[in-house]
């Protein structure tokens, strides 16, 4: 299998074993992968690993270095996070969707309080003779006789 992906990364065949193992590291190429290994008890487990091609000192290659990390741990907090991330798009969901029903219902409760203050204005307007300009004038006047309660002064 990593015969077959180095083939397709850099289109050309390469053969299955030590040839895929060293390819990138004999040609000076960072090659750091991750694959499945076996214990001594057969378990497995993820691992990263990491092949280096070691030189002389004229820099001819004399051997490879491979080492094999466990990736367990690792692996076991990448899917932790990604049931946190799955539970927090879930809460923003919920969010949204509770202030989108908020939104509907401040929308509701204006229209359904404007409808009648309006028709009070306009009945007050027409019992009192005054323009819209003029009620506009003296809604201070009014707000300042008015409880807090909503009740108005005798």
């Amino acid at each position: 299998m990593r015969a077959q992906a180095l083939s397709i990364e850099f289109n050309t065949p390469i053969a299955p074993g030590f040839e895929a193992l060293v390819f990138k590291a004999s040609r000076g190429i960072e090659d750091n992968y991750e694959m499945t290994k076996v214990r001594k008890d057969g378990s497995r487990f993820p691992a990263i690993v990491s092949v280096t091609a070691l030189h002389d000192d004229v820099g001819t290659v004399i051997g490879y270095l491979r080492i094999a990390i466990d990736n367990t741990a690792r692996k076991a907090m990448e899917g932790a996070l990604l049931e946190s991330n799955i539970e927090l798009e879930k809460a923003k969901a919920a969010a949204e969707k509770a202030n989108l029903a908020k939104s509907d219902f401040l929308s509701s409760m204006s229209h359904e309080l404007r409808s009648p203050l309006h028709t009070i204005l306009v009945s007050l307007s027409l019992l009192t003779g005054m323009t819209r300009r003029q009620r506009s004038a003296r809604l201070p006047v009014w707000n300042r006789f008015s409880r807090q309660d909503g009740t108005c002064w005798n």
